[in-house]
C-alpha cells in the first residue's frame, strides 16, 4: 500500500513540472499578431527571459503562459522602451497592451521576464541597416589592396528589411591580397563588418552564423578554383545568419587579356582601359550567351549595365581576342 508520505512528494513534483512547462510556453496573442499567437523563445543565457522578434501592428495584444493571460498591472499599457509589470487577467474584457505608433513593415523585439514573483514586459523598435555590401579579394580591382570603391551593394529583401542578397559570380582572384577572402560591410565603410563566428576563417560553402565586428576573420573560396561559380548569398542581420547556394562555373573559360587592356566592373559599369594605339572592339554578353552591348573603345570607356554576371570580349586591330568575366 502506498502511503501518504510517498504520494505527497510525487504530487508536489508533478505540480512543479506542470508549472515549469506552463512558464516555458509564453506567447503573444491578439489583434496585433492578426489573431495568430506567436511564440516567445526562451533566452538560452537566461531561463527567465522569453523573446519575440517580428512584426506587430498598433492593435491590442495580451501575453499568455499557456494557462493564464496577462495584462498591465496598472497605468500605461504601451511597453515600447519601458518595462511594464503584468498581472493575471481577471476578466477577458480587460484592455491588453498596445504599441501606439507603428510604421509600415516595422519590426520589434519583445522581452518577457518571468520570475516566481513578477512578470514584466518591454518592447524595442528594431532599426534595419541602411545598406550592406559584399567585399573581398574576388572583387578587388586594385593590386594589392582592397578599396571601398570595389565593394558591391547587396539587394534588400522586399518583405524583410533585415535580409539582404548577393546574386552573382565569385571567383578566386589572380592578383591582390587575400584573393579568395570575403566579408560583408555594414554600409560602405570599414567601421562595421560582418565576420564568421569564431577565431578562424571559414569556407564560404560552410557559412551559417556571423557576428558584427570583432576579429577580422573572413569567409573563403579555395585557391584551386573549385569554389568559382555563381552564388546566391542570403544574410539575415537580425538573426545573424548566412545561407549560401552555389552553382559551379558555366564552362566559359577566360582568355588572358593583353597587358595593355584592363577590364573590370564597379559602380554599375564595366570599364575597359586600353593602351592600344588603335580602337578596340568590345562585345559584352550575358551569362546566357546573349549579346547585351557593343562598343568601339579608345582609351578609357565605361559601359553601364544592370546588376549581373557578364562576359566581356575584346578584339584589337590585329584580331587578338581577350575574354574576361565580370560581376556588375
Amino acid at each position: 500500500m502506498i502511503t501518504i508520505k510517498r504520494i505527497f512528494p510525487i504530487f508536489i513534483a508533478l505540480i512543479c513540472v506542470s508549472s515549469l512547462s506552463a512558464q516555458n510556453d509564453w506567447r503573444i496573442t491578439g489583434d496585433a499578431v492578426n489573431g495568430n499567437p506567436v511564440v516567445c523563445v526562451q533566452n538560452p543565457n537566461n531561463n527567465q527571459e522569453f523573446v519575440f522578434v517580428g512584426k506587430l501592428s498598433n492593435q491590442y495584444f495580451k501575453i499568455t503562459d499557456g494557462v493564464d493571460r496577462y495584462v498591465v498591472n496598472c497605468g500605461d499599457n504601451d511597453p515600447l522602451e519601458q518595462t511594464l509589470t503584468l498581472r493575471r487577467e481577471n476578466d477577458p474584457s480587460e484592455t491588453g497592451l498596445r504599441i501606439r505608433y507603428v510604421a509600415h513593415n516595422e519590426f520589434f523585439k519583445v522581452t518577457i521576464k518571468a520570475t516566481r514573483s513578477t512578470t514584466q514586459i518591454v518592447a524595442e523598435r528594431l532599426v534595419p541597416p541602411q545598406s550592406l555590401y559584399i567585399m573581398g579579394g574576388p572583387f578587388n580591382h586594385h593590386d594589392p589592396n582592397w578599396l571601398l570603391e570595389d565593394a558591391i551593394e547587396m539587394e534588400r529583401d522586399a518583405d524583410n528589411p533585415f535580409v539582404f542578397y548577393y546574386r552573382g559570380e565569385i571567383r578566386y582572384n589572380t592578383f591582390g591580397d587575400e584573393r579568395g577572402s570575403i566579408k560583408f560591410l555594414l554600409g560602405k565603410t570599414w567601421d562595421n563588418n560582418y565576420h564568421p563566428v569564431g577565431s578562424t576563417n571559414v569556407l564560404l560553402l560552410q557559412a551559417s552564423k556571423m557576428r558584427l565586428n570583432g576579429a577580422d576573420t573572413k569567409w573563403t573560396i579555395p585557391e584551386n578554383r573549385s569554389g568559382d561559380g555563381n552564388y546566391v548569398i542570403k544574410l539575415n542581420t537580425l538573426e545573424e545568419t548566412i545561407e549560401v547556394d552555389f552553382t559551379s562555373e558555366t564552362g566559359i573559360d577566360p582568355v588572358k587579356q593583353d597587358d595593355k587592356i584592363k577590364v573590370f566592373a564597379t559602380e554599375g559599369k564595366v570599364f575597359i582601359r586600353s593602351d592600344e594605339p588603335s580602337d578596340l572592339r568590345v562585345d559584352v554578353f550575358g551569362i546566357d550567351g546573349r549579346k547585351v552591348a557593343r562598343e568601339v573603345c579608345a582609351g578609357n570607356t565605361g559601359i553601364a549595365l544592370p546588376r549581373g554576371c557578364y562576359v566581356v570580349k575584346t578584339i584589337n586591330r590585329e584580331n587578338k581576342t581577350g575574354i574576361t568575366k565580370v560581376i556588375v
